[in-house]
């Protein structure tokens, strides 16, 4: 059995984290009073459990993502978030994540951790001096942006048909149920972060947990659903390294409408292995926050196959998060208004400054870059199954 009490996550951009923390006022943990620690337990073999939390969060711990993952596995009738897994299988786990840190979940909450640390995110790769696709060149001097600095919008049908129709493509509409669970999820956030910003570590707790019940939803309907099917390791034998060998829960798919570079698909959040294409950015923001633990941006298919289909899912969490910063960087720093809310807009037509603008996970590629079909509803329906998963 588990230690009841949560454990702490080790995780080596602490420097930017804590600097914000300090700037902010805020701190990474709950203000409930310190409890104590009941003694260790010897940890079971995977698959493993943990019994329900009967203490709060002590003063030095952070959010229990393990109870997040379990409530979001009961939904689903399965285990995935919250199984052991395997010993981490490449640097990437072991140089960033604690080595009994051994569930999806809570690699999921540390990639939520780093997403907490203000940063301007690395798009340059998609733009250069004569073209910019997102009107925010140069992209390293904006306004940085967290899964804290901004508010997210909330919705109609109206700003959702908007936001997720292109010039060419016109938006596949959720049904008003998930339009209200959007809002739900919107609220939630904008209230918990604005007690986080006036130093209410609780606040700041429960709105990790917040985003971490909506990124473990996440990872269900791009991958978990569905993971250790025979596909997946026909995949690994057609394009893997002889040496991989893929841990179970990783799933493989391969998008046949996707271009080729972007058709093969790994892991949690389902990222293509070109270090050459949209990982790109991901790979210089890594390196980053981990000077120690680097990962070579001209990294070959083969070495990247492995880093994202590692078996504690360390850089793919990471990234997962880090592609809703994204998104968020865009639509605050755009000087075009059609990159963004049409709520950034003033009645004069001018727009609001990049720290006072709302931000929509909800659009199609082509207005901000959007690395999750869910987000606007690809399928006519994924929206709705991702929505459903993160408010009921």
């Amino acid at each position: 059995m588990r230690n009841p009490t949560p454990k702490t996550l080790r995780f080596s951009s602490s420097l930017f984290f804590w600097a914000f923390l300090t700037s902010s006022g805020a701190s990474a943990f709950g203000s409930r009073p310190p409890s104590p620690t009941p003694p260790s337990r010897p940890r079971p073999k995977p698959p493993s459990t943990k019994p329900p939390v009967q203490n709060p969060p002590s003063e030095g711990e952070g959010p229990d993502y393990f109870e997040v993952g379990r409530q979001i596995d009961s939904s689903y009738s399965r285990s995935e978030l919250t199984r052991g897994r395997a010993p981490a299988s490449h640097s990437t786990d072991s140089c960033v994540l604690d080595s009994e840190t051994d569930t999806f979940i809570e690699g999921v909450g540390w990639g939520i951790e780093e997403a907490f640390t203000e940063a301007p995110q690395e798009l340059d790769y998609i733009a250069t001096s004569s073209w910019d696709p997102y009107d925010i060149y140069p992209t390293s001097s904006g306004h940085h942006v967290s899964l804290l600095s901004q508010p997210v919008c909330s919705a109609t049908a109206e700003s959702l048909r908007r936001n997720m129709s292109t010039t060419s493509r016109a938006a596949n509409m959720p049904t008003s149920s998930t339009i209200s669970r959007i809002n739900t999820f919107s609220s939630r956030h904008n209230s918990l972060r604005a007690k986080a910003q006036k130093g209410d570590r609780e606040a700041l707790g429960d709105l990790k947990r917040h985003w971490a019940k909506f990124m473990g939803c996440l990872s269900y309907v791009e991958s978990l659903s569905d993971p250790d099917v025979p596909r997946s390791d026909k995949l690994v034998r057609e394009y893997a390294p002889s040496d991989y060998q893929r841990p179970r829960g990783v799933n493989f798919y391969y998008d046949v409408g996707q271009p080729i570079e972007s058709a093969l698909n790994i892991g949690l959040f389902q990222f293509s292995p070109g270090s050459s294409g949209n990982i790109q950015g991901c790979i210089r923001r890594w390196n980053k926050f981990h000077p120690t633990c680097q990962v070579s941006p001209r990294s070959n298919n083969d070495e990247m196959i492995r880093i994202l289909g590692s078996s504690r899912q360390a850089f793919n969490s990471f990234c997962g998060s880090n592609a809703i910063l994204n998104t968020f960087y865009i639509q605050a720093n755009t000087d075009n208004s059609y990159r963004t809310d049409a709520s950034n807009i003033n009645s004069n037509g001018s727009m609001k400054q990049p720290k006072d603008r709302c931000v929509s996970l909800h659009v199609r590629t082509g207005r901000s870059y959007n690395h999750f079909g869910p987000f606007h509803n690809s399928t006519g329906s994924n929206l709705d199954k991702l929505m459903s998963c993160v408010v009921d």
